[in-house]
């Protein structure tokens, strides 16, 4: 997985930007929620996250998860600028 960033781990699992970096030194608070939504991520298991228990994800499944990760979060910015203008007009 050394092919994604900590920054991009973060935006894809809805975290602030060094979240994952802070986590990897030890420097951050690890929750259900937070390790949760980095598998999601990621495409892998919150037990394989968490703990190494079990296989790593492959590559198909991470880039699979990416991708739709990726696409979930360009429709809800494209929705939220809509929102914005539609304000805008009113």
């Amino acid at each position: 997985m050394g092919e994604l960033s900590y920054l991009e781990i973060d935006r894809l699992a809805g975290l602030r930007a060094g979240h994952c970096w802070r986590l990897t030194h030890r420097e951050g608070t690890q929750t259900v929620a937070t390790v949760e939504a980095i598998a999601s991520a990621l495409g892998a298991t919150v037990g394989w996250l968490a703990a190494g228990e079990g296989d790593p994800p492959t590559k198909e499944a991470l880039l699979i998860a990416v991708a739709r990760r990726s696409k979930q979060l360009a429709l809800q910015s494209r929705r939220y600028d809509r929102e914005g203008q539609n304000r805008g007009s009113q």
